[in-house]
Parts: C-alpha cells; sequence; structure tokens
C-alpha cells in the first residue's frame, strides 16, 4: 500500500543565461520538485499518461509524479525495501518501475502499487538492481539488470515470460526498440551490443566503443552513447548490426531522441548537454551547474523539451534537469467556433488541440467577405469570446489561435470560417434534430498520433488509427478488471492502420445477454520516443440481436 501526499508547487532554480522573451534552444533549468525526504537523488524518470513525468528516488523508497508546467507533485511513498530505479510507460497505461531487490513494480495514476516477482525458470535476479525498463515491442516490458548482464521480459499481467543471460560479466545497460522492432542492448563492459528478437533470438555485434546507453534515432537506426574513457565517438548501428562512428566531443550516460529529429545526450560528471543531428551536426550547452548533476535518465517530455534525472543539488533536494529543445506547439486539431452569428451574440472560440502543452493562447478574429477569401482583422477582437456587429451582416467570420509554450509561439491557424446567421456547436455540427447513437468514437489525438475510430460489433472491436512514424500498437479491451481481447502489432512506417480485437465465445454469450461497459486502451510506441496513449469508453449493447457503440 502506498502512501499519497500532493504537495504544492516546485521551486525553480534557473540556470540558463538567455535574455530572451522564450527561452533558447539549449537553455537549462534545475528544477527542485517539491518532495518532502531530503538527500532525494533521482535515479529514473519518464513521461506518463497525461504528459505528466514520474520519477524514481530509491533513497526514500518514493516515486513522484509533477506536471512539467505547473510543477505541481504527487508524492507516492512505497513503504517497502523497492528502492525504485528505472521507471517507463507501459502498454496498460500504468507506469512501471524496477526495484534494487530485484522485483518489477507497477503504479496507477491513483497510487495503487502491485510488485511481481521476476524469477523464470529457476532463473532469479533478487537482490540485483533492475536499472533500465522499456515497453518492448510485443506489447510486454523489458528491463536489465547491469550486475548480471542479464534481459527479462514479463507481461502487463505479471508473468515474466524470459529471461536472458548475455554475459557472464556485469555490463548491461540500456535498452531501445530499433526500427526494425527489435530490443538493443547495450554492454558497458566490452565492445559489443547486442539485439533480441520479440521470440528471444540474441545477435552480437562489435562496436567501436563500450556503450552506455543506446536510444532510436528517427532514422530507425539504433544509436549508442560512449562510455568514459572509451574512445570519443556515437555508434550508430543499422538493423543488420553495421556500425559506423559519428565522432563526438566528450561521452554520456544516457541518451535519447528529443523533438525535431535531434539526439540529445548528457555527460554523466560535467552537467554539458550535447544535441546531435542524424547528420552529425553537434550543438553543445552548459548551465554551469557548480555539482555533479550525475545524468542517469532522460526523457523526451510532453511539453516538446528534454528532462534529466540525476544527483541531488549541494543542499540534498531532488532535482531535474529541463532543456530547451526549440519545439513550440503544432496542431493537431484546429480551432473551432461555436453560437450564433448575428448582430448581439457572442461567439465562442476553442483552441482546438496542440502539440507540447501550450501554456497560453492568443486568439485574433477576422471579417471575410467569402467563406475563403477576403479576410481582414478585427481591430480590439482579441479575446476568446466575440460579439457579433452589424458590420458583420453578409459576412463569414472566423478565428486564428496561436499557442505558445515555453520554446515560444507557434504559427497562427485558423478555424472554417461561419456564416452570417449560421449556428454552429462545440464540436461544428448544426444545432437541433434528434441524434441517434453513432457507431464509434473518434477521433482522439494521441501525441502526433490519431485514434480516427472505434467501432463494435458482435464478434470483435475494430479500431483505425493514423501514426506519423514506424513503431508499435497495442489495444487491449476490458470490462470490470476483466480482458475482453488483445491485439498488437509493429508498424514500419508512417500511415493509417485497421486493428482488429476480437471478442471470445464467453464475451459473445455474455452479451447475448447484458450490455457491457468497455474501456478500450490504445497505445503506440513510435520509434525513439515516449508511448502515446488513449482511453476510449464504450457500451456494447444487444439490440435485436445486433450490438451499437456509443460512447
Amino acid at each position: 500500500m502506498t502512501r499519497l501526499r500532493t504537495l504544492a508547487l516546485a521551486a525553480a532554480v534557473s540556470a540558463a543565461a538567455a535574455s530572451t522573451a522564450f527561452g533558447a534552444v539549449g537553455d537549462i533549468t534545475a528544477i527542485t520538485p517539491a518532495v518532502t525526504a531530503p538527500d532525494q537523488s533521482i535515479y529514473g524518470v519518464a513521461t506518463g499518461p497525461n504528459g505528466n513525468l514520474w520519477f524514481t528516488m530509491p533513497v526514500g523508497g518514493e516515486i513522484a509524479r509533477m506536471n512539467p508546467q505547473t510543477k505541481a507533485v504527487t508524492e507516492f511513498d512505497l513503504q517497502g525495501n523497492c528502492a525504485p530505479h528505472a521507471i517507463a510507460l507501459g502498454p496498460d497505461g500504468a507506469m512501471w518501475f524496477g526495484c534494487a531487490d530485484g522485483q518489477i513494480g507497477r503504479i496507477t495514476t491513483a497510487g495503487a502499487v502491485t510488485y511481481y516477482s521476476t524469477q523464470f525458470n529457476g532463473q532469479t535476479g533478487a537482490g540485483v538492481p533492475i536499472e533500465s525498463l522499456i515497453t518492448g515491442p510485443d506489447g510486454n516490458l523489458w528491463f536489465g539488470q547491469y550486475d548480471i548482464a542479464s534481459v527479462g521480459v514479463i507481461s502487463t499481467s505479471g508473468v515474466m515470460l524470459n529471461r536472458l543471460r548475455l554475459r557472464t560479466l556485469p555490463g548491461v545497460s540500456g535498452l531501445t526498440v530499433g526500427g526494425d522492432g527489435n530490443v538493443w542492448v547495450s554492454y558497458t563492459n566490452d565492445f559489443a551490443i547486442f539485439r533480441i528478437t520479440p521470440s528471444g533470438v540474441v545477435s552480437q555485434f562489435r562496436v567501436d566503443n563500450q556503450l552506455d546507453d543506446v536510444a532510436t534515432a528517427s532514422t530507425g537506426d539504433v544509436w549508442g552513447a560512449p562510455v568514459a574513457g572509451s574512445n570519443d565517438s556515437i555508434q550508430v548501428l543499422a538493423p543488420n548490426g553495421t556500425a559506423t562512428s559519428l565522432p563526438f566531443p566528450g561521452y554520456s550516460s544516457t541518451i535519447a531522441r528529443g523533438p525535431l529529429g535531434f539526439m540529445w545526450l548528457g555527460d554523466r560528471a560535467t552537467g554539458v548537454v550535447t544535441r546531435v543531428a542524424t547528420s552529425g551536426f553537434v550543438s553543445q550547452f552548459s548551465a554551469g551547474i557548480t555539482w555533479n548533476p550525475l545524468f542517469r535518465a532522460i526523457t523526451a517530455a510532453a511539453d516538446g523539451n528534454m528532462w534529466f534525472a540525476g544527483n541531488a543539488n549541494p543542499a540534498g533536494q531532488a532535482t531535474l534537469f529541463r532543456v530547451l529543445t526549440g519545439a513550440v506547439p503544432t496542431m493537431l486539431a484546429a480551432p473551432s467556433v461555436s453560437g450564433t452569428a448575428s448582430a448581439g451574440n457572442t461567439l465562442t472560440a476553442d483552441p482546438g488541440a496542440w502539440t507540447y502543452q501550450p501554456s497560453s493562447y492568443a486568439y485574433r478574429w477576422e471579417r471575410c467577405t467569402t467563406a475563403t477569401s477576403g479576410c481582414t482583422v478585427i481591430s480590439g477582437a482579441t479575446g476568446a469570446k466575440y460579439k457579433v456587429t452589424a458590420a458583420d451582416a453578409a459576412k463569414y467570420l472566423r478565428v486564428g489561435v496561436v499557442a505558445t509554450n515555453a520554446n515560444g509561439p507557434s504559427a497562427r491557424v485558423y478555424s472554417k470560417t461561419i456564416a452570417d446567421g449560421d449556428t454552429v456547436t462545440p464540436d461544428g455540427g448544426a444545432t437541433g434534430g434528434a441524434s441517434s447513437p453513432t457507431p464509434y468514437v473518434g477521433p482522439v489525438a494521441v501525441g502526433t498520433n490519431t485514434l480516427l475510430s472505434t467501432r463494435g460489433s458482435g464478434t470483435a472491436i475494430t479500431t483505425r488509427y493514423r501514426v506519423a512514424g514506424a513503431g508499435h500498437f497495442a489495444q487491449t479491451a476490458t470490462a470490470r478488471g476483466v480482458t475482453l481481447c488483445r491485439t498488437s502489432r509493429n508498424i514500419a512506417a508512417a500511415g493509417t492502420y485497421t486493428a482488429t480485437c476480437r471478442l471470445s465465445p464467453a464475451v459473445r454469450k455474455v452479451l447475448r445477454f447484458r450490455p457491457l461497459r468497455v474501456t478500450v486502451t490504445s497505445t503506440y510506441t513510435q520509434d525513439g520516443l515516449p508511448t502515446s496513449i488513449a482511453q476510449v469508453r464504450l457500451t456494447l449493447r444487444r439490440t435485436g440481436g445486433a450490438l451499437l457503440v456509443t460512447g
């Protein structure tokens, strides 16, 4: 059982040197989350549901959740011997974490914790910390244990599926899902990297460096970050294991893919952060941190920036490091207007949906001569609401929105025009008329991906989804805690796909007698990026021998 504490806003200590209105690329800010226990070095950090950051503090046996915008913190005391290290978002929408005692844990967004043994076929990792953890290409959790050079696989129901001992000497460090749909493993004590297929077939490849961590680039290649004291080069691995050396001025303890296609690395000892383009161009940034930050983990966060975990500051306070990437908001769903466009009435703008967590929106209303042209700015109309005037008669109206985050403003994006006298609802539809149950729910924006529709039939739940790049899709349908069906697949390229989750005969039998309220959880792990997750709640209802699905 966990003890939960919700705390006030964290203190933020800026170490950036920029004087512009918005931070420059590479500006580093040391954030002190408002956690209670002292001497809280942070070992793991990951992006979770709703764009929150989750991080582990093994000294106090705690996990915390923080909103990267407001810095509001919720702290979970594990009240046990776990001492959490690695943490990752699982395909089931929960956060999974590795313990110093070799257990693996699962924590829900409400703070409910379950622990699982990692013993498999007589092989055990008891007492060995779990230092790395990812959602694998098969929809299971994959984890690494450095001290016994072991990689394990556990299902979301807590069943151990495999354990692979890669070497007799310690050294397993980082894990990543490559563009080839396999898991790649860095090994610090030899000039080697491992590739493991979802079925457990292991291949070993020689490289020019000892590698501390691995991540997957937008090209699908796997990048390995050099261990301190090894040759100063990043190793770039093609799917066939061929290694290319990319010159790198230093070394790193962690590497991850960030927005805009760049790879980001953190120097374990100096606090220097490096951004590398896939072309090989290198930029380095330093915040002048006066203590050893010991960057242990990194995540590409929902705010569009990179966040590093590391040592407590000199006052013994837990510290996260935010690095600006220059990723301004981009539109997922266009702004919309609701209300009646008649003189004296008020129209209301919805800003739409955006990536990278905008902190504010700026509105600009315009009057147009046609539905698509002749638009001019209406003086003083800069709020989310606009009162229609006589000057708008026989005209069209639209609103433009600019979204802003810590990196700066987006391009201006416009709503559809609304004609004089028209009435529109918040969802863009016409008012009036009887509505009938819709046979699908969607679209739902999931990061840079979109859940287009979820439909039900007498035998299956079918989902159409659009993704921005190669990765792994998984879907689970549950009702009252019981799994009704699962489906998953590897995706080779951006595009629109269909997944069919087939209901079991037992579920179909139940539906002959009563309806079921179903939660459909869809996840997409785009190569090298945090897992996106969306949940749709549907009612499967028997009607004249057929099923209708309503939201």
